[in-house]
């Protein structure tokens, strides 16, 4: 299912113009609207987006002053609470809108009672968009920490997280008094999320003991910000921001297996490898990392570090659903093939049958012992 989660304030919800950019100079604007969440909504519907539920969370204030009545009482209209706003918004669909009552989290148990509360409301393989414009304190973190934990338990996907500047020096007031508000995309923030936790458990621990990995951090930290700038001046492509559906699937990539071991592919396995496997790509490691797994040192205590490179390598070349043919050194061979199962790689080796031939020449018996390939196995893991 496609849910939208959000929070609800306490605060009044004065009417204002909401949009969101692209990089093409296309606005997609939402007018006179109190509610971010309205206004994420349309926008994101105009993009193409059909939800299955929209979830609000609202403490016990929030509830009574935004939405079941509107705080904002300045103008001669009677402006309804979230509630209406979202119930005549979907009337003709079947999207359901559920609002969930959570604590202020004022203790360490309210704490967890959110937690628990905002999880129970995600299911199995979820797609879950979230606008966090009005979580308060802590509540961001809390959300993104539940989303997380659900993206393992419950194999959730976050496609979408979603800020209305209020007060942002890139609103600007327009010809009229509404406040003209930008949403922005900041979705990029999981990417760096994932990729922190892919280097701390390629390495394991000890990782910030080298300054070439600190570098690589900040190289990464610096690709993220100037992403995040691009987003805020509406140029990157690819995001919602730009006009991308952020629930398209991409093209599907060509299936690809990549080689970690020390021979050339024959052309008996490379054509099974094809025809039976449906491999389309054939990736060889490096030149550096195939003499590194060549000549695996047999007199060092642990292999973390000599192989780090090479996993590194494989984390941001390969994709989930990628083969890996992994061959060699033993406890190299089980350090790599360990990794694949944990990303989701299929790794696999090389069977073969050993063919004895006999010739007789000049009296003297030849004998020739050829391997013949004969299958790819896959190695097994422990099934979680």
């Amino acid at each position: 299912m496609i849910k939208f989660f959000s929070f609800l304030g306490t605060i009044e919800h004065s009417p204002s113009n909401y949009y969101m950019e692209d990089g093409q100079e296309q606005r997609f604007e939402v007018t006179d609207c109190c509610y971010v969440q309205e206004a994420l909504l349309r926008i994101l519907k105009q993009k193409g987006i059909d939800f299955d539920e929209v979830v609000v969370f609202t403490t016990e204030d929030s509830y009574a002053k935004n939405w079941i009545d509107n705080a904002y009482k300045k103008d001669a209209v009677n402006r309804p609470g979230l509630k209406k706003v979202l119930e005549d918004m979907f009337k003709d669909s079947p999207v359901a809108v559920k609002n969930v009552n959570v604590p202020a989290g004022d203790s360490q148990e309210e704490l967890w009672v959110l937690f628990e509360t905002m999880l129970n409301e995600i299911d199995e393989g979820d797609h879950i968009i979230l606008d966090i414009t009005h979580s308060f304190r802590f509540f961001p973190v809390l959300a993104f920490i539940v989303l997380s934990f659900a993206r393992i338990t419950k194999k959730c996907e976050i496609k979408g997280i979603f800020y209305g500047a209020m007060g942002s020096r890139a609103g600007d007031a327009g010809q009229t008094a509404q406040i003209h508000v930008p949403i922005f995309d900041l979705t990029p923030s999981v990417e760096l999320f994932d990729w922190f936790f892919r280097v701390i458990d390629i390495n394991h621990e000890g990782w910030m003991d080298h300054t070439e990995r600190i570098g690589m951090i900040r190289q990464k930290l610096d690709d993220f910000l100037n992403k995040a700038v691009e987003i805020i001046q509406g140029r990157l492509e690819g995001t919602v921001l730009t006009g991308a559906n952020p629930m398209d699937k991409p093209s599907k990539p060509p299936k690809r297996m990549f080689l970690i071991f020390s021979h050339r592919l024959t052309d008996m396995q490379k054509h099974q490898a094809e025809t039976e496997l449906g491999i389309e790509d054939f990736v060889y490691l490096p030149e550096n990392l195939s003499q590194k797994w060549s000549n695996v040192p047999p007199d060092i205590e642990t292999l973390d570090e000599y192989l780090y490179d090479l996993l590194v390598w494989l984390d941001e070349n390969s994709s989930e659903g990628d083969y890996v043919l992994v061959q060699g050194d033993y406890g190299a061979t089980f350090m790599v093939v360990t990794y694949c199962l944990k990303r989701k790689l299929i790794p696999v080796y090389a069977t073969t049958r050993r063919v004895v031939r006999e010739r007789n020449e000049g009296g003297k018996v030849i004998t020739v012992r050829e391997f013949e390939h004969v299958d790819f196995r896959r190695y097994k893991g422990e099934e979680r």
